[in-house]
């Protein structure tokens, strides 16, 4: 399972994932959030990973939100942002701080009332 994760970052593009600030030459950054979100995630999920992986998941999350996390929220796109917030949420829920957990989920469901999420139509049933 390790070597799928280290060979899934090394098919990476390389402005989504490198610490150098090649980032700019992508055509859409934003993306890079949800790249180095569900890699670090996935880190996280991987108990037995150990050190034999090439990156942590702190150097996944650090790359998301350090240099991607503001791409995502210059989007006009609301759905973006909340799946941001939900991929961030999950994070935090495998992240040993709970005082993160807390943080992210009310600034979760503030963006959810500030963009009128709670009042969408209804599905079908």
């Amino acid at each position: 399972m390790v070597q799928q994760w280290q060979e899934a970052a090394g098919r990476l593009p390389e402005g989504y994932f490198s610490t150098g600030s090649s980032q700019t030459k992508s055509p859409e950054p934003w993306k890079g959030l949800f790249v180095n979100m569900v890699l670090s995630i996935g880190n996280l999920l991987q108990k037995d990973a150990g050190d034999q992986s090439t990156f942590s998941h702190h150097t996944f999350y650090r790359l998301a939100v350090t240099r991607f996390l503001s791409h995502v929220f210059a989007q006009s796109e609301r759905l973006i942002h909340l799946q941001a917030y939900l991929l961030l949420a999950m994070h935090a829920l495998y992240s040993p701080s709970t005082e993160k957990i807390i943080s992210v989920a009310s600034a979760t469901m503030r963006y959810c009332v500030m963009a009128h999420v709670r009042l969408a139509e209804r599905e079908p049933d």
